[in-house]
């Protein structure tokens, strides 16, 4: 599958099921983002990986109680600086 096909083929999610995510495979992920280039090499960026239910729920709310945020088992928040 080409980007191209994945783009003009993806799908907001809006309701997550209940089924779990490993979360390894999750810091896997960010561990392979963070070898995407950025300007300079100065990676004004940081994300968090958060699992806490209480946290969780207090992101939900800064979301506005989105379904889709409210739904999720993790979240994982970009920061920049």
């Amino acid at each position: 599958m080409t980007l191209r096909d994945l783009l003009q083929h993806r799908r907001a999610v809006r309701r997550y099921a209940g089924m779990p995510i490993d979360p390894d495979t999750v810091r896997e992920c960010l561990r392979l983002a963070q070898l995407a280039p950025s300007s300079s090499n100065m990676q004004l960026y940081a994300f968090y990986h958060v699992t806490d239910k209480a946290v969780l729920a207090q992101l939900a709310a800064a979301c506005l109680g989105q379904t889709s945020a409210t739904t999720a088992q993790q979240m994982v928040v970009f920061v920049t600086r």
